[in-house]
């Protein structure tokens, strides 16, 4: 997969372009089309809980990339690469109505052990939630106050530390 923000408008090739141009991810143009965030790429993000269910808040600058995907799922993948993950995917990221082959996308973000105890227990119907996060005045931590722009069907998978990802 190559994204070039000079040649591309959609707003997540963009967003994914600038990533990788700093060392924030990796693009890997196989099957899956995956894009792996590194940790410098995953301090964008920040993990919670809404209404009982887990919570991934971005920057409010990457709203508009996240959200311009149509995700179908969420999921954590722990004990993956000697860590936890959590993968987005979508199935096509083609407009609605396209024909043709299928272009899905994963979108993996890492996660350092034990951050995902909301992840554990997840049920059949269980919901991870995308929101914008802000930001503390008193003390710059982040906060999440709304509503999540999107809710994903959630599922946890225990991974060998030896299966790979991109």
């Amino acid at each position: 997969m190559a994204f070039s923000s000079s040649t591309v408008k959609h707003p997540f090739a963009i967003w994914a372009g600038q990533l990788a141009t700093l060392g924030a991810c990796k693009l890997d143009g196989g099957q899956n089309n995956d894009i792996k965030l590194s940790d410098m790429g995953a301090k964008r993000m920040s993990l919670g809980i809404h209404q009982g269910n887990p919570l991934i808040c971005f920057l409010p600058e990457d709203e508009e990339a996240i959200s311009s995907i149509p995700w179908s799922s969420a999921a954590a993948l722990m004990n993956l690469q000697d860590r936890d993950w959590i993968a987005l995917s979508c199935k096509d990221i083609r407009p609605a109505g396209s024909v043709g082959v299928a272009y899905p996308v994963r979108l993996f973000i890492p996660v350092a052990h034990g951050r995902l105890q909301a992840w554990r227990n997840v049920q059949t119907d269980a919901k991870v939630h995308l929101g914008v996060m802000q930001f503390s005045k008193e003390n710059g931590l982040p906060f999440f106050d709304g509503s999540p722009f999107l809710s994903l069907p959630a599922t946890n998978r225990y991974m060998s530390s030896q299966k790979r990802i991109s």
